[in-house]
């Protein structure tokens, strides 16, 4: 992400759809960028509006359902990191193309994703309605410059000490058509 926020002009927009408590849209802000943070979660979105997080930053948290609701503006950078599992498969195509309608030219996307390749298809996830297959992720940006893409697993643990690890899947495209 470091690489593309230093290409990003300092008046720079930016969406962080999916932002739980807000953690990537607060790096983003205290970076100077003009942020917009949408989550489904109206507690996450509380927590990143406490005046705590809202000193001098130039954020705006709204929970929404980014499926149902059509974008508002367009941005320079879209964030969407790991709460795809979340959406019913049948929405993805259409959020996909909004993000992509909705990225400025010469804008950027970085995308993460669990995926359904080893060992997530084993491991139970009772929050996933359901996982992207392995590579599908990449299907999605076909005439983006694609800058990175990874296919990857990393060790996870959750707050009641359950050791695990997730298959996943990453990309930061650049728009250019």
């Amino acid at each position: 992400m470091y690489e593309i926020i230093c290409r990003l002009s300092e008046d720079a927009k930016v969406l962080d759809l999916g932002c739980g408590e807000g953690g990537t849209a607060i790096f983003l802000a205290e970076a100077g960028f003009d942020v917009t943070a949408v989550d489904i979660s109206r507690t996450d979105i509380t927590k990143l509006q406490c005046p705590a997080n809202r000193e001098e930053l130039h954020t705006a948290g709204r929970a929404r359902q980014p499926r149902e609701d059509p974008f508002s503006d367009t941005y320079d950078l879209i964030v969407l990191h790991g709460c795809l599992r979340l959406i019913a498969h049948q929405c993805w195509k259409s959020l996909f193309s909004q993000i992509q309608a909705n990225t400025k030219m010469g804008g950027y996307n970085i995308v993460a994703v669990f995926t359904d390749g080893p060992p997530s298809a084993d491991y139970p996830n009772e929050f996933a309605i359901r996982l992207l297959a392995e590579g599908e992720l990449f299907r999605f940006y076909k005439g983006w410059r694609i800058i990175f893409q990874q296919s990857y697993m990393f060790d996870d643990q959750h707050r009641k000490g359950i050791k695990h690890r997730h298959a996943a899947s990453r990309i930061v495209a650049e728009k250019q058509f």
